[in-house]
């Protein structure tokens, strides 16, 4: 919402999510762990690609599975 709110035009794919999904889950935490997960891999990743102007403003991109690559 925020990103939307500042003209960056940004979707996922139902496959990114669903690992998000398979990936932020543990038994014992619950869904906890994807806070984190998505600080340090999507968040991470587009704060970096926002400050070196590789995303632009009103352009859309989808971001997929392989932003959890690191």
């Amino acid at each position: 919402d925020d990103m939307e709110k500042q003209s960056y035009k940004i979707s996922f794919t139902d496959g990114l999510v669903k690992r998000l999904a398979e990936l932020g889950y543990d038994v014992a935490l619950g869904a906890r762990p994807m806070r984190r997960l998505i600080q340090d891999t999507i968040e991470a990743t587009l704060a970096k690609k926002i400050l070196s102007e590789e995303i632009k403003k009103e352009v859309k991109i989808i971001i997929g599975e392989s932003i959890l690559i690191i």
